[in-house]
């Protein structure tokens, strides 16, 4: 076992600093930047299969709607996980099962 020093304030050393390391995870995943794409995941995961339809490509070509729809799915179950280490109260609440769903289907 490695021996962790605890501080007079009775917390353990270390503690702060991987705490300031999730609070800037959450603040990455807040950033205009990331929910500019998170947001641009879902208009495309929303809407690109009809298009796709609507276009009629050939059926050789349904590659890139399926690689499109996974690089979605992976942003969309970090961005989960992320949200679940960062933010306190997120892991097993009605948000995190609503973005689990909205991911899953």
């Amino acid at each position: 076992h490695k021996v962790v020093p605890v501080l007079a304030s009775g917390s353990r050393a270390g503690a702060t600093s991987r705490r300031k390391g999730w609070v800037r995870l959450l603040a990455a995943l807040n950033h205009p930047l990331v929910q500019g794409v998170l947001a641009l995941a879902l208009f495309v995961t929303l809407f690109f299969p009809d298009l796709w339809v609507i276009g009629n490509p050939t059926n050789d070509a349904d590659i890139v709607l399926n690689s499109v729809l996974l690089l979605f799915f992976g942003i969309f179950t970090a961005e989960i996980v992320a949200t679940s280490l960062a933010q306190d109260g997120y892991l097993f609440s009605a948000f995190f099962w609503m973005d689990c769903i909205g991911t899953l289907s």
